[in-house]
């Protein structure tokens, strides 16, 4: 390896330190091994300036994909980064998430997987988003259970701010395979953190339960008294067949007859 050529800078902070010496406690070997030292260092005009280009590249693109998204323009914000995250195993994770976003965005959920698929920092960064993002691209693929995994280890991390829509999401990943007591169990946790949607929540969570022969049906659906009509006419549907399954057609007739007779007093 070619040695550095001593520069006036570090001449310069060869002789401070002898200057210092003069006044310290410092031996004369002590600072001829320092100044030594000093002057193998490499001037400012010998760095190659290749190394550092492309992480300055990278930043800009950033900033520009940034304000694409924000004008919605998911494709430009795509394009912008798409060259940098070529090897997304390489990439930043603040640019793979970045440009996965931009996927999402327009659609490109095949590019959202490649990016996103087997990072081992999807839990870390960003508040968890990659694992929210692969779970929908694993959805939009028909790939159920690898979107309900996705979705159930977006709803663990601490924090996650679209939890709601990840747990509704998850419920309708797993009413869709059949797993009715599982997806009652999303919705039901989504209807907690979603005050302005808990009714309709609440009623996929019953008819859910309704499909699994939970009686818990029954306590779901009282809960929602005095909700919309829509909503009551449809819990009360779910509670109705729970009973018809159960054999008890008198029960479920009631059930019926009663919210009728709700409604019309409205």
């Amino acid at each position: 390896m070619k040695p550095y050529r001593s520069t006036p800078a570090a001449a310069g902070l060869a002789g401070l330190l002898l200057g210092l010496a003069l006044t310290t406690s410092w031996s004369a070997g002590e600072v001829r091994e320092l100044a030594s030292g000093l002057t193998a260092l490499p001037s400012m005009d010998e760095l190659d300036p290749m190394p550092v280009l492309p992480r300055t590249r990278l930043v800009v693109a950033m900033e520009e994909a940034r304000s694409s998204l924000e004008r919605h323009r998911p494709w430009r914000a795509w394009q912008e980064l798409e060259a940098h995250v070529a090897d997304p195993a390489e990439a930043p994770a603040t640019a793979v998430l970045l440009a996965a976003r931009a996927a999402s965005e327009w659609g490109g959920w095949r590019e959202v997987r490649e990016l996103l698929a087997g990072r081992d920092w999807l839990g870390r960064a960003e508040g968890g988003e990659g694992w929210f993002l692969l779970g929908r691209a694993y959805e939009e693929a028909e790939r159920m259970e690898a979107a309900a995994d996705a979705y159930r280890r977006y709803t663990a991390i601490p924090g996650a701010r679209s939890r709601a829509v990840a747990y509704a999401r998850l419920g309708n990943v797993l009413r869709g395979e059949g797993r009715h007591r599982e997806a009652a169990a999303a919705f039901g946790a989504a209807a907690e953190q979603t005050p302005g949607a808990r009714d309709w929540l609440r009623t996929l969570q019953a008819e859910a339960l309704a499909r699994a022969g939970s009686p818990e049906v029954v306590s779901v659906a009282a809960a929602s008294a005095g909700v919309s009509g829509p909503v009551r006419v449809r819990q009360a549907r779910a509670e109705a067949s729970f009973w018809t399954a159960s054999g008890d057609t008198v029960r479920a007739l009631d059930r019926l007859d009663r919210e009728v007779r709700g409604l019309v007093s409205l």
